[in-house]
């Protein structure tokens, strides 16, 4: 999948007093899985990728697993930081069409 590149200028009257980048890079579809949620079971595609995220002197990196399914979306997100510790992770706890 190709980089993305986002930049976010926030500013007031005119006046720039925040700058945001992110830069999404090395997104790979890496395979096709079942992953199981408290809404059920849903085959899915797994991709990982980069996140760098710029804001003033701060820069920081991060690695995300999602898995998406064609029928709902978003079933499961896992965010690592770069030691490679779980931070944070989502899940689909319900789905009703």
């Amino acid at each position: 999948l190709k980089d993305a590149d986002i930049n976010v200028i926030v500013s007031t009257n005119g006046i720039k007093f925040m700058d945001i980048k992110l830069k999404v890079f090395d997104r790979k579809v890496e395979k096709q899985e079942t992953i199981t949620t408290p809404a059920g079971s849903y085959e899915c595609l797994k991709i990982t990728y980069k996140t760098t995220v710029t804001f003033g002197f701060m820069n920081q990196t991060t690695s995300t697993i999602d898995w998406v399914s064609n029928s709902v979306g978003l079933v499961k997100s896992e965010l690592y930081d770069k030691k490679g510790k779980l931070s944070s992770y989502s899940e689909l706890a319900d789905y009703s069409k």
